[in-house]
């Protein structure tokens, strides 16, 4: 005889409480730390579309000087204020110019496009290279206010930041080290005082390799373009400052909008540097604390630039990385440079701009610094920097 096997129906899955808090913990993690930075981001680069600055820096020190040396010009301006008052004059130094060839072949929208890319891959690539494996670092970083102006007006200081990180990871290394540093100047004099760095921590083949390095890139570079603008270099680079420093969002700047005469400003902030560099050498008198000289050397680099915008705080990702290979309140900190940026500042009626100028760059060049602005980014990037030398020791 036959037995009918009968199943039992199937019962409702009971769902309970702690379950469903997980699955919205999840969910929050993914919609914080996933969409909310990359929102952050398409909203910054549409914002840069709309006021006509998407690509700006990248259009007018990269691309257009490639396209004048393709086509036999002079890339540089005349060091006259008149000529390099579009708010991207061509004052990169020749081995970025010579770096820009391969994109001044493209029409501007694939250049923009590839460069882009190089970009990114260079955020990515310097969080890998030291050592941050967490998801949310990455989207942090892309999402975050440097980076997203960096890659909105595509300003080479990105680049830079990726042999920053390798000139660290590659310490041990005299030529690679030094030939990171090297290459960095030579593109930007913006990482200098890593050759500082180098003096401070005894590396003196490295320190060697920088400087000889940077000046044979340079001087080859120079050399391809048949030293077309060298004599007049220096006093160009001088009518740069004259025209941007006071309205950047330097500490220049700041001491200019608190009142202070910006000669005064100038040797207030060399001063702060030197101090800070002088204090590099006497933490790196000890072994453990060759990560804290390298921070300080880091925050010199911004701090005492005189021509500061808002992609140039990328570097701060450098040390970033170094001490928070995972999410904690360092990148929340990183994140509030937002905050800073969008704080309110007028803009002075200063007519129609040039042609090729946007209108807010022109407004820009003749408003009062953005003191309210310079005071919240020195504060943010002053205590992540506190922060970060209380570490005293931290496992590679």
């Amino acid at each position: 005889m036959l037995r009918r096997l009968v199943t039992a129906p199937d019962l409702p899955v009971s769902i309970s409480p702690p379950s469903l808090l997980m699955a919205a913990r999840k969910v929050g993690v993914v919609l914080l730390f996933g969409v909310v930075p990359v929102a952050f981001a398409t909203l910054g680069i549409y914002a840069e579309a709309r006021l006509g600055l998407l690509g700006f820096d990248f259009k007018g020190t990269i691309w257009h000087p490639a396209r004048e040396l393709l086509a036999g010009h002079s890339p540089y301006p005349r060091p006259v204020a008149a000529e390099m008052n579009t708010g991207n004059p061509s004052v990169y130094p020749p081995p970025a110019l010579v770096l820009g060839l391969p994109f001044g072949l493209l029409p501007f929208p694939l250049a923009y496009a590839a460069w882009t890319a190089l970009l990114v891959a260079a955020v990515l690539a310097t969080l890998r290279l030291l050592g941050v494996r967490d998801w949310r670092c990455y989207t942090i970083a892309l999402g975050s206010c440097p980076v997203v102006f960096g890659l909105a007006l595509g300003n080479i200081v990105i680049l830079v930041v990726l042999l920053a990180a390798c000139a660290w990871r590659y310490r041990d290394n005299a030529y690679a080290a030094g030939l990171s540093v090297g290459v960095a100047i030579g593109l930007k004099l913006l990482l200098w005082p890593l050759a500082i760095w180098f003096l401070a921590t005894r590396r003196w083949r490295a320190a060697v390799v920088a400087a000889s390095s940077a000046v044979l890139m340079t001087f080859v570079a120079w050399a391809a373009i048949s030293f077309d603008g060298l004599s007049s270099y220096p006093k160009l680079l001088a009518v740069n400052n004259d025209v941007y420093s006071a309205h950047s969002w330097s500490l220049v700047a700041g001491a200019v909008g608190l009142g202070s005469p910006e000669g005064l400003g100038s040797a207030i902030v060399l001063l702060l540097g030197l101090a800070l560099l002088g204090l590099t050498f006497v933490l790196a008198r000890h072994a453990d604390e060759d990560r804290r000289a390298f921070t300080l050397t880091m925050v010199v680099s911004i701090a005492v630039l005189p021509i500061v915008w808002p992609a140039s705080l990328a570097v701060v990702l450098v040390t970033l990385a170094l001490y928070a290979p995972t999410l904690d309140r360092l990148w929340l900190l990183f994140t509030l440079l937002w905050v800073a940026a969008l704080l309110p500042h007028s803009f002075a009626d200063a007519g129609a701009p040039p042609a090729g100028v946007p209108e807010l760059v022109w407004k820009m060049q003749h408003s009062a610094p953005p003191t309210a602005q310079i005071g919240a980014f020195a504060l943010l990037v002053g205590l992540m920097t506190v922060l970060q030398l209380r570490v005293r020791h931290l496992e590679e």
